[in-house]
């Protein structure tokens, strides 16, 4: 295992640099979508194109600077804007719920807006008809707005006479390409840590999402890989995932801020699983879902330590299947948790329901029966709150 993650994660980091694009894409054209605008009333509403059949045509990906170039920047929001470097068009083109040919739907750009708003490396996007064409399609403008994504970060603290500090760096748009990588070292009264960790939300430009990370800890070490298909839209018909990890590391325990015990933890987990939909029906979405999951857990004593109660070892394997139900229904706010960004605000109904049963014919240390379950239901209140 340990083997197998730090391959993979180098692996996937060198895939990114070799296949990092050097510029951003100039096949979209966009000074002939906007040298002249088409006046909003000369467009056919949403309703009426949904009715005539339209279809999307041409697909322009304008990608604004960190700091508005449209007005006069001083030295240093120049030198930033410099500095960044700017998500590339095939970044943006990857995430789109719409392909060039297909039906024009309202809903669908919509859910794509909130779709691109959702990553970190963006502060707004926006997804609009900007032409209605004589071969009834469409042409749409995708619009996105960068932030800065390098993000070192340091801490320090002290308690119960102990030091903890912690030093990280991450970008969540690594040159461009929305990949996600963090270093982080950190320093506490039971470990100290390297950890590296790699993110593709797209791999190889398609819906997967590849993570893997490795630590280095003074008490052990962990791995894991994981590779997953979301539902990542409301109409997605299915998903599947598969994850993977090890960890070793030392549990302490504590009397009145002192350290009393420690012993040895083992930590094996796995998991495999995914789920089917029909799709978003009259503005509902219901998804069935099912997999597999192990988790064991061994505790042994350490070497020139005291004689410790050791844990029993615990395991749990069993199956299980659940269902999803969405409903379709987001506030698109201004300003409401983060200053200068658009949030969508989720205000359905929705609940997930899942069940499970370890037995020890599947290796679990017991027979038990596992739930778990969630209920959500938002409304609006007086004067505008929800």
């Amino acid at each position: 295992m340990n083997c197998f993650a730090g391959i993979a994660l180098v692996a996937a980091m060198a895939a990114t640099l070799i296949g990092a694009p050097l510029a951003r894409s100039e096949d979209t054209k966009l000074a002939f979508l906007i040298a002249k605008p088409v006046a909003p009333a000369s467009l056919p509403t949403d309703v009426e194109l949904e009715k005539r059949g339209a279809r999307i045509g041409r697909i322009v990906i304008q990608v604004d600077d960190v700091f508005e170039s449209t007005l006069s920047l001083s030295t240093p929001y120049r030198v930033v804007n410099g500095l960044h470097i700017s998500t590339h068009d095939a970044t943006v083109r990857q995430q789109l719920l719409f392909r060039t040919g297909e039906p024009f739907h309202r809903r669908v750009l919509e859910e794509t807006e909130r779709l691109l708003r959702g990553q970190r490396y963006f502060n707004d996007a926006t997804v609009t008809v900007v032409r209605y064409n004589e071969d009834n399609t469409v042409d749409v403008h995708v619009r996105v707005h960068d932030v800065w994504t390098l993000s070192p970060g340091i801490s320090f603290g002290r308690k119960g006479g102990e030091n903890s500090s912690r030093v990280k760096f991450e970008d969540t748009n690594f040159l461009g390409l929305g990949k996600q990588i963090s270093l982080a070292r950190s320093n506490d009264v039971d470990r100290t840590a390297w950890r590296l960790a790699y993110t593709d939300p797209h791999l190889l430009g398609s819906w997967w999402n590849f993570t893997t990370a490795y630590s280095s800890m003074s008490d052990g070490s962990e791995q894991a890989l994981a590779l997953t298909r979301p539902f990542y839209a409301l109409d997605a018909r299915w998903s599947a995932n598969l994850g993977l990890s090890d960890e070793d590391s030392a549990v302490s325990r504590y009397s009145l801020g002192k350290r009393i015990e420690r012993f040895d933890m083992h930590e094996k987990q796995f998991s495999v699983g995914g789920g089917v939909s029909t799709g978003l029906r009259d503005g509902w979405t219901i998804r069935y879902l099912g997999g597999f999951r192990y988790d064991a857990r061994t505790f042994t004593a350490r070497e020139n330590e005291p004689e410790v109660d050791i844990p029993e070892a615990r395991t749990l394997s069993y199956p299980w299947v659940g269902i999803e139900i969405l409903e379709d229904n987001y506030l698109s706010t201004r300003n409401l948790d983060q200053i200068g960004r658009t949030e969508d605000v989720y205000l359905g109904r929705s609940a997930r329901m899942q069940i499970g049963f370890a037995t020890t014919a599947l290796g679990s240390t017991r027979d038990a029966l596992i739930l778990d379950g969630a209920l959500r239901m938002d409304w609006t209140l007086a004067m505008g709150a929800t």
